[in-house]
């Protein structure tokens, strides 16, 4: 195989040696899963650049910038409605979020108290 053969048929298909990740503020959860991606990627010879934002809204801007060096980014499910997805593909749910689902359940009880009476 020549190499003119192998850049232009097996190069582009090659994963990255460097990534930069738009987490959320250093030591929320968003970063520290960053952290954790740095750590495992590091032993396949990945270095992971973690750049610090305000969170979702932010990492999303991040990924749809292509001056923003952002390749990858921790994103809140549901921020995005399906038109506005054009550009962006989901890896998979990293973990669930409680927060919105504690808000939720607490809303409920509320409501089933106030029909009750």
């Amino acid at each position: 195989m020549s190499a003119r053969h192998f850049l232009e048929n097996h190069w582009p298909s090659m994963p990255p040696h460097q990534i930069v990740m738009a987490t959320g503020r250093e030591g929320d959860a968003y970063y520290e899963i960053g952290e954790r991606y740095r750590a495992a990627l590091s032993d396949e010879n990945v270095q992971v650049q973690l750049v610090p934002t305000a969170g979702s809204v932010e990492n999303l801007a991040m990924l749809r910038d292509p001056h923003s060096g952002a390749s990858v980014a921790l994103i809140e499910g549901g921020i995005l409605s399906a038109a506005e997805t054009s550009g962006v593909e989901s890896l998979g749910t990293v973990f669930y979020e409680p927060g919105s689902c504690w808000y939720f359940c607490w809303y409920l009880r509320l409501l089933r108290s106030k029909l009750n009476r």
